[in-house]
């Protein structure tokens, strides 16, 4: 009965099967003398000492100055992993000693053991620990495939381990308060969050397991926030919007504190009559221990209920479309209704025919991609412009999977690129040309795995055996056997710019992709994002790495083709040039083509690059190899082709040097070490350039610089162009 009643979760105790749900907690819980303890929580203890980890980011000092301004605390020990080095903190400092608290900002890692031992040894006995409240995270977002054990590490380790160290190193101290910032990932899930979600769901757990060992404990499982944060700064107007039709409204400052205030409040411990009301199941669930912080829409949840798909963690807050949500297993309105739309479709014309699917594509896209209407998804307009990423691809494929039944490459949407291309694709395939509708069960994920190719699956084994560069070898010799073109006139189609930001009247920024195989303009996804409304951000592919794309025979034949698609995209306008890794490589040789040609670029900025040096590509192949198959999943899945595209640029470029340039260039460093190689000139890991630039090292390392920091990166970018031009 369990296994068949539509639950993702259930749990079965003593032959009873429980299913979770969500349900408002009512504020106020009456004492005997009808005190209200939904008002805010108890003032704490001036002379105590609090701690907040991650207490000098955005959430840890809203809630620093809250403590001290609504709760009266006095002393305050905020740490991070800077500490004193963090953006604002001696300002923060200054600000809680006017409102009249001494706080004290420490660089201690709360999952390092001992550093947090010492931390709390240094504690004075005439201020004791009294309160903990724990704010540190860390995001690494990507698909299930591209979750390596480092990735999960990095994020459980901030949360889980330090949550873990702090219970172990306080749980003989009389502490008045043990807050836990959880997320309600760990209760809804969320994509691309495995490992933040299982971080979070051990932090409920741990508040569960202190508070039934009689030890103070509450986990608050937060929703979205209005003001952003370093793990929330990525988020884009379209993913805060895709929340929003999701019924998932961010919190103001205002009412995040308050919840804050009303859990502590509801999370204390019943006295007199009250005392057995926590064992009954109120407030707060069996004991007030775990609470989800966030704020809901109804209105989208009640539309997913009429839909047939309300998730069923929320089926005990919304009434609506109860008996078809249990009957009719339609995931998604938009899904329902365009499969609707198709079902007459081949009886129509062939034209008709593609005005339908046009229709049904654009209608998906706009539903995930959280746009209004499907008016604001044009038809020959790129999914990358539209705000594309790696998870929005995966889901509109399947949604289009779902609409057509078809079995639709994972690469589908970066094939076909535009609404109009993707129809037509969707045309051939119902009209029964190859990979049309799906045949038995799982004949979709066997399609997939196909899709990875030959080279894909002796990829990995390569890795397993240690031999990567041995079989990168083999790919440059086979990429001599693709079809290629030895000048830009032979190129069957012409390298063209896909827009990732448009804004100002600053010279707009041309990226070129690097020459991975998992490259492609979507790299450029997250760093474009923070020019919007400022500069024009437009990215350009390296021909050959889409199936049925000739490869370049010759260095020259790329760079000759690059440099004539920019020329027509500029038509007379100042641009920038700019490369990531190799892509940076092409960057400044395209330059060096537009300058014999008369044509200057105002400037190149080149981001860690390091493929200039015959040594150092060969001292990093490693780990770029290793960065390559963790990001597999995360950015465009990689098949034959991408393959020996890669092999191909590597044959046509081992041993390129470059020449030097009239255009002032910037050279962008990661200040994370991820490749062990080191210069056997000075010892110095970072990358470097020979000829004449400025260089500024920003957060991160060669690949997180463009992903997780990748709005810090695009900051000191503007601000040079901003000096220079």
């Amino acid at each position: 009965a369990a296994a068949a009643g539509g639950e993702s979760q259930v749990a079965v105790r003593d032959g009873v099967p429980h299913a979770a749900r969500l349900a408002r907690i009512p504020t106020a819980r009456p004492e005997a003398d009808g005190a209200d303890l939904g008002a805010p929580a108890a003032t704490l203890d001036p002379d105590g000492t609090v701690l907040i980890t991650g207490g000098t980011g955005v959430l840890g000092s809203l809630l620093a100055r809250h403590l001290v301004t609504e709760r009266g605390a006095r002393r305050l020990l905020l740490t991070s992993r800077r500490g004193p080095a963090a953006a604002g903190a001696p300002e923060l400092v200054a600000e809680l000693a006017a409102l009249g608290a001494e706080a004290a900002v420490v660089a201690c890692d709360a999952a390092d053991r001992e550093a947090l031992a010492a931390l709390l040894a240094g504690i004075p006995a005439e201020h004791p620990l009294t309160a903990v409240v724990h704010t540190a995270g860390h995001l690494d977002d990507g698909l299930v495939p591209s979750l390596t054990p480092e990735r999960i590490d990095a994020v459980l380790r901030p949360k889980v381990d330090a949550a873990l160290h702090l219970h172990e190193l306080t749980r003989d101290l009389d502490l008045a308060a043990f807050v836990l910032f959880s997320s309600a990932a760990g209760t809804l899930g969320s994509p691309g969050q495995a490992n933040y979600a299982a971080a979070n769901a051990f932090l409920d757990a741990l508040a569960q397991r202190r508070r039934a060992a009689g030890l103070p404990a509450v986990s608050l499982a937060w929703g979205l926030w209005e003001q952003r944060s370093e793990m929330t700064g990525d988020l884009t107007d379209a993913d805060v919007q895709r929340m929003a039709r999701a019924g998932l409204a961010p919190l103001s400052s205002e009412e995040g504190l308050a919840l804050f205030d009303t859990a502590c409040a509801l999370s204390a411990p019943a006295t007199g009559a009250d005392a057995g009301a926590d064992a009954a199941g109120e407030p707060g669930g069996p004991d007030g221990t775990v609470f989800v912080a966030m704020r809901l829409d109804t209105g989208p949840l009640r539309a997913q209920a009429d839909a047939g798909g309300l998730p069923p963690l929320f089926r005990g807050l919304v009434r609506g479309g109860l008996r078809r949500a249990a009957a009719a297993g339609v995931a998604d309105a938009a899904v329902s209704a365009a499969a609707r739309r198709l079902a007459g479709l081949s009886g129509l014309p062939e034209e008709e025919q593609e005005r339908v699917l046009l229709e049904v594509v654009r209608t998906t896209a706009a539903a995930v991609l959280a746009y209004p209407s499907p008016d604001a998804v044009g038809e020959s307009q790129q999914f990358l412009e539209l705000g594309l990423d790696s998870l929005t691809a995966v889901e509109l494929r399947n949604q289009l999977n779902a609409a057509t039944g078809l079995r639709l490459p994972a690469t589908l949407l970066f094939d076909h690129p535009t609404p109009l291309l993707v129809a037509a694709r969707l045309r051939a395939e119902l009209a029964g040309a190859p990979g049309g509708p799906a045949g038995p069960d799982g004949a979709a994920e066997q399609g997939e795995e196909e899709d990875a190719g030959v080279f894909g699956s002796m990829l990995r084994e390569a890795g397993t055996q240690g031999a990567s560069g041995q079989f990168m070898e083999l790919l440059m010799q086979a990429s001599r056997f693709r079809p290629s073109f030895a000048s830009a006139a032979e190129l069957r189609k012409a390298p063209s710019l896909v827009r990732l930001s448009r804004g100002g009247t600053r010279p707009g920024l041309v990226c070129f992709s690097s020459i991975l195989s998992i490259s492609g303009p979507h790299q450029y996804a997250r760093f474009a994002s923070a020019f919007r409304g400022r500069r024009d951000v437009h990215a350009m592919a390296a021909p050959g790495f889409l199936r049925g794309e000739q490869l370049p025979s010759t260095a020259e034949a790329v760079i000759e083709a690059q440099a004539e698609a920019v020329l027509r995209h500029a038509d007379g306008e100042p641009f920038v040039l700019l490369g990531h890794s190799s892509g940076g490589m092409l960057a400044h040789a395209v330059a060096g083509r537009l300058e014999g040609a008369g044509v200057f670029p105002e400037a190149v900025v080149l981001v860690d690059i390091y493929s200039h040096d015959d040594d150092a590509i060969m001292g990093i192949q490693p780990g770029l190899s290793q960065g390559v198959d963790e990001r597999q999943g995360s950015y465009v899945p990689v098949d034959d082709s991408r393959l020996l595209a890669m092999g191909a640029y590597f044959r046509l470029f081992g041993g390129w040097k470059p020449e030097a340039v009239k255009a002032p260039t910037l050279l962008v460093r990661a200040q994370e070490q991820f490749f062990d190689w080191t210069r056997a000139t000075d010892g110095d890991w970072r990358s470097y350039w020979d000829l004449e630039h400025t260089a500024v090292d920003v957060a991160g390392n060669h690949f997180t610089m463009m992903e997780q920091h990748a709005a810090t990166t695009a900051g000191t970018v503007e601000e040079w162009l901003d000096a220079r031009l």
